[in-house]
């Protein structure tokens, strides 16, 4: 029997928050894996017991919580908490050569780290599908985090029975790791991340319904935080400005959360006024139509990022056939292959000259 646990999406969504990446894959792949003898399921934090969603809750929160926006499963994500606390619990160690999968964040939550570790003490397998390294690297984090991160790097070394990874980058990073610390390092592949996105749907004109996007424009996605660099981003719009004038270069989109170490970019972007509108930032979310038709409609996107489990937003821009020139570091070669253009990480005026 395959538990498949979503704990952190039902809770991400409860909260209002905007889903990251790792939701996203979460959410995208879930739905592929729940068979007659599969289900999902997510901890009741009132008893430290697993409980299993319903048919009804799966498609309200994994596919329409994150396809179609945070706000419209809220509630449901909310009913489903409460629901919990009443439901009968899952006895994961009741049902034979049980496995309990971990698509999610777990490490933002200790209760769920150890009802993980009770589920294997009774005989449960664990795999955990890993994302990357950055909460215990100097990537922009909160500090707050990396304990936390720890904790779970250390569960993963103690009770993992496979830890597939989503690049070889990120395997790498991994083994590294848990050998320094001196824990078991577990088998597990290197699985690569494809896009949930379709290009077949959507296909409408961005141009005329965003009035940011009246003129040309380049694309960037991703959570607004220090390690993904949008600082780079704002100083080559205002270098491109400084030499070409404003008239003559894109305007740049900004798709993505708030997320961590990211007051100097807002201060920067808050004082020009944008450079004067050139930048625009949605951190309010948007559906995966309005997504896939900015993928579509953009002139080329950018990912400085410094550090990367995988690069989504590099292979869902290719995807889409739109070109991509990202920084050369960590996974994002896998991600970009032969068809993104790439820059020295941090080279400001590299990444200009490509651009």
């Amino acid at each position: 029997m395959l538990w498949i646990d979503v704990t952190d999406l039902v809770e991400f969504i409860a909260s209002g928050s905007t889903v990251s990446g790792v939701q996203r894959v979460e959410a995208q792949l879930v739905p592929l894996l729940i068979e007659d003898d599969s289900c999902a399921v997510f901890l009741d934090r009132t008893r430290g017991e697993f409980v299993e969603l319903t048919a009804t809750e799966v498609i309200e929160l994994l596919h329409d919580g994150v396809s179609s926006g945070v706000a419209t499963a809220t509630q449901s994500a909310k009913a489903a908490i409460s629901r919990a606390a009443t439901t009968l619990p899952i006895k994961l160690d009741e049902r034979p050569n049980s496995v309990l999968f971990s698509l999610g964040a777990m490490w933002i939550n200790d209760q769920l780290m150890a009802a993980t570790r009770a589920a294997v003490s009774q005989g449960v397998r664990f795999v955990n599908y890993f994302y990357d390294l950055t909460p215990v690297l100097d990537a922009g984090h909160a500090t707050d985090l990396r304990p936390l991160f720890e904790r779970y790097l250390a569960l993963l070394g103690d009770c993992s029975d496979r830890i597939p990874a989503i690049s070889q980058s990120s395997r790498a990073d991994l083994a590294a790791y848990l050998q320094n610390q001196d824990l078991r390092v577990p088998p597990g592949v290197a699985t690569t991340l494809p896009s949930g996105l379709d290009p077949r749907e959507g296909d409408t004109d961005v141009l005329s319904t965003n009035p940011s996007t009246h003129m040309e424009y380049a694309l960037i996605v991703g959570t607004v935080e220090a390690r993904k660099n949008h600082l780079l981003a704002f100083h080559a719009w205002e270098k491109l400005i400084n030499v070409y004038g404003a008239d003559n270069i894109p305007n740049l989109i900004c798709v993505g959360k708030i997320g961590w170490n990211s007051g100097e970019f807002q201060e920067r972007l808050g004082a020009t006024d944008g450079l004067d509108g050139k930048i625009t930032l949605r951190s309010e979310g948007v559906t995966d139509v309005e997504l896939a038709d900015l993928y579509r409609n953009a002139l080329f996107t950018i990912y400085p990022s410094n550090y990367e489990g995988w690069g989504l937003p590099v292979t869902e821009s290719l995807l889409f056939g739109t070109p991509v020139v990202t920084a050369r570091n960590s996974s994002l070669i896998e991600a970009g292959g032969e068809l993104a253009r790439y820059f020295p990480t941090g080279d400001v005026d590299e990444f200009i000259r490509i651009i």
